[in-house]
């Protein structure tokens, strides 16, 4: 609106200045007692005679059409990539600035939030597994299941298979993790899985130690109970209806991680429709800006008393 006015202001004083003959300028005399300040500025008349309208009336009547878009046209495609790249940026080059303030404050809230939960699922997620590594023990899982072998598995065969395992799945290291070859208990694993009974619910074969799976499973499937630390080492192979309180709180534990890198995954999608959206938002805001034309105009009218009567227009116009 301000470079409207500021154009209008400047072509009229063009105008003036250019037909400077069709007019004169008259000092108001001011009476002594109103004399203004130092600094004042002093009033102004200026009077068109009819005469000089009669004879420049030609100048008098034409408008004066301003288009502030004529030479500002914004580009669809910049308004999108702006966008696409920054939420907001399109509308800040389409001078929608509103539109831009809410773009980039859910673009920085988003990913001030996703941050945060990756880092409170970081950390949660520090927590359970130095809880599993302080109360899960393999080698306590695997000595469980030879002490209840026979009570996991009907078929003879099979037991007869595994025992020759056991006699060389251990050998020495520093950690429980180091103390057992893993190929060979998964080996035991999965005879069980296949041998009936309630040996059915080897449902899995245990990852290495460290892998996410590995803290995933021996908090999710009672086959991996026996391994915690408050378990009974000597129950009668009903492990599945037997799961621990530490099994129980590490799965708690294990799923809080979860909901927390979800929330952040959340605001992830949150971020990439809020560039989708910004870029397409942009797009049409190029667009109304270009289809979106302000004119403003006078027309002039003599007035009995030699004077001219000058009347603004404003018109909006919007092609689609």
């Amino acid at each position: 609106m301000k470079k409207i006015i500021f154009i209008f202001l400047l072509s009229l004083i063009t105008v003036i200045n250019l037909n400077a003959q069709i007019y004169e300028v008259k000092r108001e005399k001011i009476p002594a007692e109103n004399t203004y300040s130092k600094g004042s500025i002093e009033k102004i008349n200026m009077d068109f005679t009819i005469s000089t309208i009669k004879e420049r009336s030609g100048y008098m009547n034409p408008e004066f059409a301003l288009d502030p878009q004529k030479d500002s046209k914004k580009s669809l495609l910049l308004a999108g990539l702006f966008s696409a790249a920054i939420p907001g940026a399109g509308e800040l080059y389409t001078g929608n600035y509103l539109q831009s303030a809410l773009f980039i404050g859910i673009e920085a809230a988003s990913w001030i939030i996703n941050v945060k939960y990756n880092k409170k699922g970081d950390d949660q997620t520090a927590f359970y597994q130095s809880y599993a590594d302080a109360h899960w023990s393999v080698i306590r899982y695997a000595t469980w299941v030879e002490r209840n072998l026979d009570k996991i598995v009907p078929n003879q065969k099979d037991i007869d298979k595994i025992r020759p395992i056991f006699q060389s799945l251990y050998k020495q290291g520093n950690t429980p993790a180091d103390q057992i070859y893993w190929d060979k208990l998964n080996e035991i694993e999965r005879i069980i899985g296949g041998g009936g009974g309630k040996g059915q619910a080897f449902s899995h074969t245990l990852p290495k130690y460290g892998d996410q799976q590995y803290f995933e499973l021996i908090g999710k499937y009672p086959q991996y109970s026996q391994g915690w630390d408050d378990s009974d080492q000597n129950s009668d192979g009903n492990f599945y209806d037997r799961v621990t309180e530490n099994f129980r709180y590490y799965a708690s534990e294990r799923g809080k991680a979860n909901d927390y890198y979800n929330t952040a995954t959340t605001f992830v999608s949150i971020i990439v429709i809020n560039h989708i959206v910004s870029a397409i938002d942009a797009v049409l805001m190029a667009h109304f800006h270009n289809k979106a034309h302000v004119s403003v105009s006078y027309n002039g009218n003599a007035l009995p008393n030699g004077k001219i009567e000058m009347k603004p227009n404003f018109h909006l116009s919007i092609n689609f």
